[in-house]
């Protein structure tokens, strides 16, 4: 039998296809179906094969093929060497898709971007970023905090200043206003 018969049969079988519509579209008998399963699984775990095929007629029921998940899995793997468990993924979707708070779709890689650039050129782990950023916006409130402070000591002080400045001129006021003499009418 030729090569890429037992190919595409394998490929069918994979994809969920029964043994039915392998033999029928690949123009074979179902028994030839059978052995080239047969022979090709030798030798591998029977328990892991029949765990792949399940897996791969319930992804084409739903409309998934064996690669799209395959894909969905390798993202998911970049994300757990991230170290994020399966809630904080989930969390991330929902808040992602979360109505009018939602980040646009566009926007998300970006601003994935915009966080790698950010750990790079502070020298930080992605992972550590939320505790930076948050560091960040305490020291930046403490500092605000610090500002509206000293601002309102130096109001005060100039308050202060400008009391001085008047006595001051209260007092220059008082020296002159004696020196004169005021001539009676």
């Amino acid at each position: 039998m030729d090569q890429s018969v037992r190919d595409q049969v394998r490929k069918l079988w994979f994809s969920g296809e029964t043994r039915k519509n392998i033999a029928a579209e690949c123009q074979i008998g179902t028994g030839s179906v059978s052995n080239i399963v047969d022979v090709w699984t030798k030798g591998l775990d029977e328990a892991d094969l029949e765990w792949i095929r399940e897996l791969t007629v319930q992804l084409k029921k739903e409309g998934t093929t064996l690669a799209e998940f395959a894909c969905i899995r390798r993202r998911q793997n970049f994300i757990k060497k991230l170290g994020a468990s399966e809630e904080q993924i989930e969390s991330l979707i929902v808040n992602l898709l979360d109505g009018t708070k939602s980040i646009p779709f566009e926007k998300t890689a970006e601003m994935m971007n915009m966080l790698y650039e950010l750990s790079e050129s502070e020298s930080i782990p992605p992972t550590e970023v939320s505790a930076y950023v948050k560091r960040r916006v305490e020291e930046k409130t403490k500092l605000d905090e610090e500002s509206q402070k000293a601002g309102a000591i130096l109001a005060q002080k100039n308050v202060d200043i400008r009391t001085v400045e008047e006595y001051k001129n209260l007092d220059r006021i008082t020296e002159i206003i004696p020196s004169r003499k005021v001539s009676p009418m």
